[in-house]
């Protein structure tokens, strides 16, 4: 119903005209009923109790080198070579721990110790505490290269294994690796098994040897056991050398022990203008002809063999000696050499150590299968023969006590090179030995030579020899 009590625009209540009567309200309508509120379901039956879990330790203890960590731990992380968590089922993790052997096996699968990745295996290796072996393996991927870059091997030996068809016979000679142009390595010293290591650098040597602390510092390299089992191949096809020797003062030494075979397109050891000593202890050692370089005359290489194989060394100044002197630290440092006479002769360009104008002194189990050679130009000389026997040598002794060595069947060659004076040449007399059963000396003419054999007991016995 509209409001008629409304005022009309621009008049106030003096308007003229009464307002009318406002008419009665009409009555309010009747509220209707709510309904009734619905009947509760009834409860479902309760479902049964799952069984209770085992209890979890109220506190896991970890502990490092025996002694609790502090804190609290919610993640065990493991870390180090080769170590590997599998998931084993069951809620349970098995932890795999590989060792200290590394296997580089390009285009396999990384895995445990076996490592497809070599800046993965170096990462893995650097976590390892002593002896560590990388074992290299290329039977899907041949050769296994080494990337270039400056990679540390302290405590750390290089091996593989043949490769076989399922027989002893091998389908492949060895395992192959080829280091690549710009890889290099500090504190390698030890190569083993059946490996065969290709050196592809033009810029730089792998391995620097020296320079060395003290006047007669030594560097030993061991690569393989020749006969007794390993026997790696080094080759060289790099214009840069397998081994950098240049840096080596005079009296210092680089020494390859064991056995191997050295080859390659250019020299493998470079000496270069040192003045150092380059050393062969050799089980079995293959040395190709030019592998070792050296310009300087003052340069001495010494080869104290078993199985020889040490050819000409044409691109070598320095002096060669085949054998070595007397004693064990002489065959390293220098000496009196003794040509030895199963080794001889010497390499066709180098000319032979100069007779001694002295006596020699063969004191050793070392001065056995040797020739003596003398020059008597400034009169007779008497030289004295190793003791072949001592009596009651002490426990533990080497052969560089005299007598020690079994001398059974080894001789001794006197040589005088004058021709002007003559040689006497007497037993030891310590217990005494004697010279074809009497006490007496045995004389080389001059320019002559005698050839002694030991009987291994006490007597030299004289098998030949030119007058």
């Amino acid at each position: 119903m509209a409001d008629i009590n409304v005022r009309i625009p621009d008049c106030d209540d003096d308007c003229e005209g009464e307002r009318g009567e406002r008419g009665e309200r009409g009555h309010r309508g009747h509220r209707g009923h709510r309904g009734h509120d619905g009947q509760d379901g009834a409860t479902g039956p309760t479902g049964a109790t799952g069984p209770t879990g085992a209890t979890g330790p109220t506190t896991l203890v970890i502990e490092g080198n025996g002694a609790p960590l502090p804190g609290t731990f919610d993640t065990l992380d493991f870390v180090g070579s080769g170590v590997e968590a599998l998931d084993a089922g069951g809620g349970e993790a098995t932890i795999v721990v590989a060792g200290q052997n590394l296997v580089f096996r390009p285009g396999g699968v990384q895995h445990a110790n076996v490592y497809t990745s070599w800046t993965d295996l170096m990462a893995a290796k650097a976590l390892i505490e002593g002896l560590k072996t990388i074992q290299f393996d290329d039977s899907i991927v041949s050769p296994a290269v080494i990337p270039a870059g400056v990679w540390d091997m302290d405590q750390t030996e290089w091996f593989a294994f043949y490769r076989t068809n399922g027989t002893l016979a091998p389908t492949t000679i060895v395992r192959q690796v080829q280091i690549a142009d710009g890889a290099s390595f500090t504190n390698l010293r030890k190569i083993g098994g059946d490996l065969s290591v290709v050196n592809l650098n033009n810029t730089n040597a792998p391995i620097v040897i020296g320079p060395l602390v003290g006047a007669t510092g030594v560097a030993i390299f061991e690569a393989g056991s020749g006969f007794m089992g390993d026997f790696p191949f080094l080759t060289n096809l790099g214009t840069a050398p397998f081994f950098d020797c240049t840096a080596l003062l005079a009296g210092q030494i680089f020494a390859i022990r064991g056995g191997c075979q050295i080859a390659g397109t250019s020299p493998a050891i470079q000496f270069g203008a040192s003045p150092g000593i380059m050393v062969f202890t050799e089980f079995e050692m293959r040395v190709n002809s030019g592998m070792v370089a050296g310009t300087n005359p003052a340069a001495v290489m010494r080869l104290f063999l078993g199985m020889s194989g040490i050819n000409r060394q044409d691109t070598w100044a320095g002096t060669i000696f085949r054998g070595s002197p007397n004693t064990v630290l002489g065959s390293l440092t220098g000496g009196t050499p003794y040509v030895r006479t199963m080794l001889f002769p010497a390499s066709q360009n180098q000319l032979p150590a100069a007779p001694s104008v002295v006596a020699l002194t063969p004191a050793t189990g070392l001065g056995m299968n040797v020739t003596l050679r003398l020059d008597a130009t400034a009169g007779p000389i008497v030289q004295v023969l190793p003791q072949i026997r001592a009596a009651a040598p002490a426990i533990n002794s080497t052969n560089a006590v005299p007598g020690v060595l079994d001398s059974t069947g080894m001789i001794v060659v006197v040589k005088e090179f004058s021709g002007l004076f003559s040689i006497s040449v007497t037993p030891d007399g310590t217990t005494p030995d004697t010279i074809e059963g009497g006490a007496g000396a045995a004389t080389v003419p001059p320019g002559g030579s005698r050839i002694f054999q030991s009987d291994g007991i006490s007597d030299w016995r004289i098998i030949g020899g030119y007058l």
